[in-house]
């Protein structure tokens, strides 16, 4: 009963009720804005990006007014379109000397050491999916040196996100993956190798 007179004074007064539904829905709008785990910001200038994370190891031009910086230390690869943080490229690992995977959390505390089905449960249901079909009769479990792959895609308020999984187990040598297979030869199928995170934007410039 005290429900429903609620109710009825809430349906009448439209201000209370929106103030009432915004309190609700504060803790939830907080959490969702402090997901972002990365320690740089999309659209940062580069000038911002190197005072957090130091001078990049390596750059070079990509196209006009567009340039990727590599982090070897943190484990970030930067693209900056116009002197602007356009995206940031997260790799399980690589062949280069000095490099180090980021360890720290992605978005929705997803992070480079998740599986396929852990990536899913922390971001849901993807917007979209790219995936090579392993031909009839392979063994998804047989190690191989080119690995087919499969790629999912989810669009946030500001910005997307792209993971890079294994379609099949990757086979670990020296000049691709040399440091992070579990059994020291190979990385299992569903392994998360690779995840992007790009500004969006309405322009057709910087689409990939």
């Amino acid at each position: 009963m005290i429900a429903l007179i609620m109710g009825k004074s809430l349906w009448c007064n439209k201000g209370l009720a929106a103030t009432l539904l915004a309190a609700l829905l504060a803790p939830c709008l907080r959490a969702a804005e402090s997901e972002y785990g990365l320690p740089v910001k999309l659209d940062s200038s580069a000038s911002d990006v190197r005072k957090v994370l130091g001078p990049p190891t390596e750059g070079w031009q990509k196209g006009e007014m567009v340039t990727l910086e590599s982090y070897y230390s943190r484990g970030i690869v930067g693209e900056f379109a116009h002197d602007r943080l356009f995206s940031i490229t997260l790799n399980k690992d690589t062949a280069y000397r000095g490099f180090l995977p980021y360890a720290g959390t992605i978005i929705n505390g997803v992070k480079l050491t998740d599986g396929k089905a852990t990536v899913l449960k922390k971001l849901g249901a993807p917007s979209k999916i790219e995936t090579e079909e392993l031909p009839p009769g392979t063994d998804p479990d047989k190690p191989e040196l080119f690995p087919l792959q499969s790629k999912y895609y989810w669009r946030f308020k500001d910005y997307e996100v792209k993971a890079t999984f294994l379609n099949q187990a990757q086979a670990v040598s020296e000049g691709l993956v040399w440091r992070s297979a579990a059994d020291g030869t190979s990385w299992p199928k569903d392994t998360l190798t690779v995840i992007t995170i790009q500004k969006l934007t309405e322009g057709p410039e910087h689409h990939h």
